[in-house]
């Protein structure tokens, strides 16, 4: 995507954006001479500048970095100049550069806060005190529900832990890149995460209170993002991508074994979760249309597939009793629950979908995974709440032209 010319008609430089992932994106060149093309470094939307450098995009900023026009190469490190320009869904950033290193961008307009709160199945809402207000794009209670893991898209996209009883706020990760959707392990002290810290997404592992470093688990896998985890034996469930569709995976930890497939189907399968005693999982698929709710056998057997959703559904959750999924209906945004009959004899029956209370003044899309989490006592529900109401008019947009933007 994104091709620019080079002067002389010696290349050019454009992105490749493998399925779709602007995280993962990459900066190559094409050689017009050879008609080979080499990546230069993660980003995208590159262009030349006759200072020598080539402005690009990456994680929402701008930068800039030396570049040998005649050996198509970068010839040094890159470094900021604005930290906030807008992005396009496509993965187009909103800056135009002239030759002379003029440059032109439309920043970003401030992200709305947000604060995790916590909701009766009446809809009663009540706050967590002391959590400072950011872009959270995820939160989760530990197990003993005395801290919350947090992610951010703020400045800095790490992971952060919340204790309720100190009331402090500690940085879990510092890397470059963008760290997202923590999963404690069921020990408390460590949590899973997406991170494309290498240029890659990928999963690692790594304890909260800072002591050795970040370990890469599950090997190559694509965009991945663990949804669940069984107690016994450790068992990560997970979700990466197909191409354009996603599927279940399962990853042991601890025989420190490899990922095996556990559901790839024609369409999506993802936001899977593990029932409380492991003989279930619960997902959300589009095998039918739109996105519904269904349980399947852990692990799966053939044939056995039991629908949950009588009608549009995403996001399942159990309850800490087994006895019922809640999930969100994508039709009238609400908060569903459904109870859950298991037989002697093995069999799983669900009840009628029971409608709880209005998911409309919380986050349930721009956070990612989960939207919400089930309370310890199955009477509560951790949501994300933006401060800013949803509909509420944003501030207009307007352009930045900042000249010898190359200079440091």
């Amino acid at each position: 995507m994104f091709p620019s010319a080079l002067p002389g008609g010696r290349g050019v430089l454009f992105t490749i954006l493998p399925a779709g992932s602007q995280s993962e994106a990459q900066v190559a060149a094409l050689d017009l001479r050879t008609g080979r093309y080499e990546k230069l470094l993660p980003g995208s939307n590159a262009c030349y500048v006759d200072t020598g450098h080539l402005i690009y995009a990456r994680n929402g900023s701008i930068r800039a970095v030396p570049f040998d026009l005649d050996r198509l190469r970068v010839t040094g490190d890159p470094w900021l100049l604005e930290d906030r320009v807008l992005v396009a869904l496509e993965g187009e950033a909103n800056f135009a550069v002239s030759r002379s290193g003029t440059l032109a961008f439309v920043p970003r307009r401030p992200p709305d806060p947000r604060v995790p709160v916590l909701v009766n199945r009446s809809g009663a809402e009540s706050a967590i005190p002391g959590v400072p207000a950011k872009t959270y794009t995820a939160a989760r209670f530990s197990p003993d529900e005395s801290r919350l893991a947090l992610a951010t898209s703020d400045d800095n996209e790490d992971i952060f832990t919340w204790d309720l009883a100190r009331q402090s706020l500690n940085n879990i990760t510092s890397s470059p890149g963008i760290d997202t959707g923590p999963l404690w392990l069921p020990d408390g002290e460590s949590i899973v995460f997406t991170s494309n810290r290498s240029g890659r997404t990928r999963l690692y592992r790594q304890r909260i209170d800072g002591s050795g470093v970040s370990e890469q688990i599950g090997g190559d896998l694509a965009r991945p993002v663990a949804t669940s985890v069984l107690r016994n034996p450790l068992t990560l469930l997970l979700q990466q991508s197909l191409g354009e569709q996603w599927g279940l995976f399962t990853l042991p930890l601890a025989s420190g074994g490899t990922v095996a497939p556990l559901l790839q189907g024609p369409t999506f399968e993802w936001l899977g979760d593990f029932s409380p005693d492991g003989t279930y999982f619960a997902y959300a698929s589009g095998e039918q249309g739109p996105s519904r709710v269904y349980v399947r056998a852990f692990p799966a057997k053939d044939g056995f597939r039991v629908p949950v959703s009588e009608a549009t559904g995403t996001a399942p959750r159990w309850s800490p009793d087994g006895r019922e999924i809640f999930y969100l209906d994508l039709q009238g945004g609400y908060l569903m629950s459904v109870s859950v009959t298991v037989t002697t004899t093995g069999g799983l029956h669900p009840g009628m979908s029971t409608r709880l209370f209005s998911t409309a003044a919380y986050s349930t899309s721009g956070v990612w995974p989960p939207v919400f989490t089930v309370m310890k006592d199955g009477k509560r529900f951790l949501f994300l709440k933006p401060l800013v109401p949803p509909g509420s008019p944003k501030p207009a947009a307007t352009i930045i032209v900042r000249t010898n933007a190359t200079l440091k």
